[in-house]
């Protein structure tokens, strides 16, 4: 049985769910929401099936929650 597709912008997003330190955490995110942006602009050409929108989304959501404790701790 064949395993789990794997799409093009998960590769940086499961890098950014595995590193712990929080001065590559900031560039890793950021390079992640492109790539999900950079999908986003292609879905009129090459539309999403409905399991990548959820993770695109699920994905989207968890790198602005961690981008956003990244700030606050940082303000700190």
């Amino acid at each position: 049985m064949p395993g789990k597709k794997m799409y093009r912008w998960q590769k940086t997003y499961k890098t950014v769910l595995h590193e712990s330190d929080r001065a590559k955490s900031l560039p890793l995110i950021e390079c992640a929401i492109v790539e999900l942006e950079r999908r986003f602009a292609e879905l009129g050409d090459e539309p999403a099936t409905a399991v990548e929108l959820k993770a695109i989304f699920k994905a989207t959501s968890t790198l602005r929650e961690r981008l956003s404790r990244l700030k606050q701790t940082n303000l700190r």
